[in-house]
This record gives structure tokens, C-alpha cells and sequence, in this order.
């Protein structure tokens, strides 16, 4: 007959281990893209080719703010 017993810290452990490999490689293939791309939205002048930030700013975000893409405007109206 077997008991409701709380697990202990071994079997929470190996299920955590089993676990590790999945969350690692859903931390680097979607959310490391997703924090990345948000990142680069606030760059204003990027150099690809010698990977420099050459100014940061919220330029990109202001065609957002102001509703001036005609995108956007249609989905405001769903």
C-alpha cells in the first residue's frame, strides 16, 4: 500500500536534473532572442559590420507612441 508522502530533497533533485537540459535550451533559443531583440529596438544607428552601437536612443519606439504607421492604427481598431 503506498502513502501520500511528501517528496524528499533526492527526488526533487533528480527531477530537477532531468528537467535542467529542456530549460537551458529554451532560455538560449527563445528567450535569449526575444531579450536580445528588444534590446536592439532602442538602437538608433548600428554598424553591422563592425558590431558597434553607435547611439541608444527611443526613436524606433516613437513611431509607436504617436500611432503614425497605418499597422498600427488598424490594429487599435480591433
Amino acid at each position: 500500500m503506498m502513502t501520500n508522502q511528501k517528496p524528499t530533497w533526492k527526488q526533487n533533485l533528480k527531477g530537477w536534473l532531468y528537467v535542467l537540459p529542456m530549460l537551458t535550451i529554451v532560455a538560449v533559443f527563445s528567450l535569449y532572442p526575444i531579450i536580445s531583440s528588444l534590446a536592439m529596438s532602442f538602437y538608433t544607428e548600428y554598424n553591422f559590420f563592425t558590431n558597434q552601437i553607435l547611439a541608444i536612443g527611443f526613436d524606433n519606439w516613437q513611431i509607436v507612441k504617436l500611432n503614425r504607421t497605418p499597422c498600427i492604427k488598424k490594429l487599435q481598431r480591433l
